[in-house]
């Protein structure tokens, strides 16, 4: 799923970067210009903990996140598209 959005974003002359360092922590996909990180899988129950930490930390580092689930990319693709869109000109 990660590959298939970032060849989508791409194609669409988006300027995307895979597996991003960011602290402790590694992006999936990032739009480095815009500091905007997409996450392809939803944390497990196990992981929400682990998940807000690093949003703050994303946040106050002034990087947006967007966590996108594999169903809702293949269901609902260009809603996920205009979210990215919207994340960049705000």
């Amino acid at each position: 799923m990660e590959l298939w959005l970032y060849d989508s974003l791409k194609m669409r002359g988006f300027v995307v970067i895979t597996k991003v360092p960011c602290g402790p922590y590694e992006v999936d996909l990032a739009l480095p210009h815009h500091k905007i990180a997409i996450y392809c899988e939803p944390p497990a129950t196990a992981e929400k903990v682990l998940e807000q930490r690093r949003k703050r930390y994303l946040k106050e580092n002034g990087w947006r996140t967007i966590n996108i689930r594999p169903q809702s990319l293949y269901r609902d693709f260009h809603k996920n598209l205009r979210k990215i869109n919207v994340y960049m000109h705000n």
